[in-house]
């Protein structure tokens, strides 16, 4: 089956059920695909973000089996076959574009899943991307490239998003026209897929992060879910679904909610990490640990990344206290950080994985010391 034909298939499943209910990833691009579907299928009306550990699932499982004809989860790496076991028959659709799910599992459960890795081995476009190819609307246009370029994807969409709407561009854009114009030549010139490019489409999504004031949107999302129970999350999530993009860019920029409050406590928190791991860090590993009530990998590895320049591979490293693991955020410029993780981790109370040039690891403290010297020997004998 093509690509398209297994859009057009889920499409018309979702269409087609009657209560659906819809997991995604707690981040931009699994938000972003929810409120695209959403402004598509009214029908979607019950929703949370995936949560890993087996309390919170089982909490919701009985629910989910007692009111819903059918199960989506968009930009979910792993499920746990138990949870799969519970959903009793459901019809289940996955949309990812992550390495390493489970065919077999895939094929008992008679899911109907989508990964563009299946059709490509070089294409990885985001579950976002999927979402506005599913929803088929072109006023998603504005999320479909909040999602994608939030999750490092810098697709045609953008240049179709200042076209169609040039005032909602420059919401989420502070480019001038000069720059404007290189880097939509720059996309129309070089396909999503293709290896010659990777330098310098990382050097503009960086630039758009960065230095046109992106990255106020980008962390929305991503620091929404750091704060509030579920529940809570949920009810905001409701209450902006349904704006515009002009409205929504009101509410990151300028809301006075609580949890606009409470998100700019935590980039107060964010900018006092950043501005000491910029000037504790140098050389070709970049390596940046913190502790607290709130872990900021993801954040604080990816701006690394843009800001040390002579930086080849980049960890944030968290620990809770009272845990016994820490987390870890990797990238890598030009390097491949998911085969290094998976030799390093061998032996080891450990788990990971991701991208090519973007992991997330969990190991336990008993076995952090050793992990952190084989990264380190990896990195600078391959130097």
């Amino acid at each position: 089956m093509t690509l398209l034909k297994r859009i057009k298939e889920i499409k018309k499943l979702i269409h087609n059920s009657k209560n659906p209910f819809l997991f995604f990833d707690a981040d931009d691009d699994g938000t972003s695909s929810l409120f695209q579907l959403k402004k598509v299928f009214p029908q979607i009306k019950d929703f949370a973000p995936f949560k890993k550990n087996e309390k919170s699932l089982r909490n919701i499982i009985s629910f989910v089996n007692k009111t819903h004809d059918l199960i989506l989860f968009f930009d979910i790496p792993y499920i746990e076959e138990w949870f799969l076991d519970e959903l009793k028959g459901k019809k289940i659709v996955w949309v990812d574009h992550h390495i390493g799910n489970y065919r077999e599992v895939i094929k008992k459960h008679q899911i109907l899943y989508l990964n563009p890795l299946d059709y490509n081995k070089n294409d990885s476009r985001s579950a976002s991307y999927f979402a506005y190819k599913i929803s088929s609307k072109k006023e998603n246009l504005f999320f479909c490239v909040l999602g994608t370029l939030a999750d490092s994807f810098l697709l045609p969409q953008i240049v179709e998003l200042y076209k169609l709407y040039p005032k909602e561009f420059k919401l989420l854009f502070n480019i001038n026209f000069y720059r404007r114009k290189k880097l939509f030549s720059f996309v129309e010139k070089n396909k999503f897929n293709s290896i010659s490019d990777e330098k310098e489409r990382r050097e503009w999504i960086d630039y758009l992060w960065y230095e046109c004031g992106f990255i106020n949107y980008k962390n929305y999302f991503e620091l929404l879910y750091k704060f509030g129970y579920e529940k809570e999350q949920i009810e905001h999530l409701n209450s902006i679904i349904d704006l515009n993009p002009i409205e929504f860019a009101r509410e990151v920029n300028k809301g006075k909610s609580e949890y606009n409050i409470e998100f700019n406590k935590l980039k107060k928190d964010y900018n006092t990490l950043i501005k000491d791991a910029r000037k504790r860090t140098k050389g070709p590993l970049v390596y940046y640990e913190h502790s607290g009530k709130n872990s900021f990998n993801r954040q604080i590895a990816e701006e690394l990344a843009y800001r040390k320049k002579k930086g080849k591979v980049i960890i944030s490293v968290f620990k809770k206290e009272g845990k016994p693991f820490y987390s870890a955020s990797i990238r890598g410029k030009t390097f491949d950080v998911e085969k290094m993780i998976k030799e390093c981790l061998v032996g080891l109370n450990g788990s990971g994985g991701g991208h090519k040039y973007s992991v997330g690891v969990g190991i336990s403290e008993v076995d952090f010391e050793e992990f952190k010297k084989r990264i380190e020997k990896y990195v600078y004998e391959s130097n």
